[in-house]
């Protein structure tokens, strides 16, 4: 039973990040911001099971960092560039 809930909770989680449902440029908050960047990951393959993201804004972009909730996991975190005018999503640095 847990693992038939916990695929349904992957499953709904992987569906609420799609890119179409990501708010369009200009990205003015946030949420836009975390949304464009978890599709970033996924369609890497460079996500861990249970990532947690968050969000800095400058005057010019978001920098989104993301990290595993999982702490007997090593590695698996980056910070990710989230340019405001086009939404462009681009790697600032990745952790092993």
């Amino acid at each position: 039973m847990t693992r038939w809930i916990a695929a349904v909770v992957a499953l709904l989680v992987s569906m609420s990040a799609s890119a179409a449902e990501c708010a369009g440029p200009p990205v003015v908050n946030a949420r836009g911001a975390i949304c464009l960047a978890r599709h970033f990951v996924e369609r890497s393959g460079t996500q861990q099971r249970g990532s947690s993201y968050s969000a800095r804004q400058t005057a010019t972009e978001w920098l989104v960092s993301y990290r595993p909730t999982d702490n007997n996991v090593k590695g698996g975190g980056g910070e990710l560039r989230v340019d405001k005018a086009t939404g462009e999503v681009s790697v600032v640095q990745l952790y092993r």
